[in-house]
């Protein structure tokens, strides 16, 4: 291993340490942090990258009540959120572009010869 010298180590070091506060507001447990980061292997580059799904969070169950079951505790309320259904994306009929107008050609007269 190469030996940095000491200021680089150092300044590279308070980075970490400001963007580890800014990360997790909190400036305690850099040293873990780094210590649990470089024991950790690099990814292979060569694989795809594969997006990060997020599941929508759940919401806990609420139970309500009626009045008079029971004591009111002051500062509390139970709120039931309503459950909303993906919105489908409207049905669209395809378009219909008007018919062209044939064009009319006219047909020359003709006339009889009299003989």
């Amino acid at each position: 291993p190469t030996k940095w010298p000491k200021a680089y180590a150092d300044s590279l070091y308070k980075k970490v340490q400001e963007l580890y506060d800014v990360r997790f507001g909190k400036p305690e447990g850099v040293d873990a942090f780094v210590a649990a980061s470089i024991a950790k292997p690099f990814r292979d580059p060569s694989l795809p990258v594969t997006p990060v799904f997020d599941p929508e969070p759940v919401a806990p169950a609420t139970t309500t009540t009626t009045p008079g079951t029971g004591p009111v505790k002051p500062g509390t309320t139970t709120v039931k959120q309503p459950v909303t259904t993906p919105a489908k994306p409207p049905v669209t009929a395809p378009i219909k572009t008007p018919a062209k107008p044939k064009a009319v050609v006219k047909k020359p007269s003709t006339k009889k010869k009299s003989v």
